[in-house]
């Protein structure tokens, strides 16, 4: 069970700093 959550926070975490990524680039093309 432990395991489960360990790599559901793993992929969560890598999804959050992916979106993050993105979203800056967006801001960096917008301004």
């Amino acid at each position: 069970m432990v395991c489960y959550f360990y790599l559901f926070a793993e992929s969560l975490l890598k999804c959050i700093l992916t979106f993050r990524l993105i979203s800056s680039h967006f801001i960096f093309i917008i301004r």
